[in-house]
């Protein structure tokens, strides 16, 4: 927990990312609020963009077949590019 508080500030990477990027964002998310999340998934130039109405922060366990069918598109569509 201390080290993901501690650790360095990392937002250009998603700013200057030439891959696509996925965003699976919970929106009763509390250790990353919804609002941060989404401020976050307009950095990269490419970006997939999913909101789990439902979840917090373990969408991929309180949303698990929303979050694979998410992902799941998010692969084809990357793999046609």
């Amino acid at each position: 927990y201390r080290a993901m508080i501690d650790r360095e500030e990392t937002s250009d990477v998603l700013k200057n990312i030439h891959v696509p990027v996925q965003f699976i964002i919970g929106e009763k998310d509390k250790v990353v609020p919804f609002k941060h999340a989404l401020a976050q998934s307009h950095l990269p130039s490419y970006c997939f963009l999913s909101i789990l109405r439902n979840s917090a922060h373990m969408g991929m366990i309180e949303e698990k077949e929303k979050s694979f069918d998410e992902l799941r598109k998010f692969l084809r569509e990357c793999s046609v590019k």
